[in-house]
């Protein structure tokens, strides 16, 4: 019962942080892994209010699922995602124009970040202070899954939120 007391404590002095009270309602919608460099995260933000990520939150990247091996893919800072708006991230070597344009048609707003990896990769919105060590926030994969793990290679995953109490 004391163990999770203090897991209870360590959760709501995380949380009531002033910016991560906000950031409770930025959360990781899709995951895109196609060939070649077609690849994109998307956040969206379900809050009343519209949040402009501070310096110490990014997306990051356990290469190929192995424990330790975390990279910061994307700094946030600076970027706002506005209440009720979703913000892509889409891999810098995507050539296409098409996935750019469906990104900013569907309402969303494309940035472009660094090389996203592959189907074995994990993907976080996360504290990224210490980058080796982030505070994971939302995460899409396998943490500590170990290479070769293709959970997520050519896939297109879509978070289902339920509604209700």
């Amino acid at each position: 019962m004391m163990k999770k007391k203090i897991l209870a404590l360590a959760i709501g002095s995380i949380l009531s942080a002033g910016v991560q009270a906000a950031l409770t309602d930025i959360v990781i919608t899709e995951y895109v892994e196609g060939s070649s460099y077609n690849k994109a995260i998307e956040l969206t933000n379900f809050g009343d209010d519209d949040f402009t990520f501070p310096s110490n939150i990014g997306i990051t990247k356990q290469t190929n699922g192995t424990k330790g091996s975390w990279s910061t893919l994307e700094n946030l800072e600076g970027i706002k995602i506005l209440a009720g708006q979703t913000l892509v991230l889409v891999d810098k070597n995507t050539k296409s124009a098409a996935v750019r344009a469906a990104v900013t048609e569907n309402g969303g707003t494309p940035v472009i970040s660094g090389t996203f990896g592959n189907g074995d990769d994990v993907h976080a919105l996360a504290d990224i202070t210490v980058p080796g060590s982030p505070i994971l926030l939302d995460v899409v994969g396998v943490v500590d899954g170990g290479k070769g793990k293709k959970w997520g290679e050519d896939i297109t995953l879509r978070r289902r939120l339920l509604t209700g109490e």
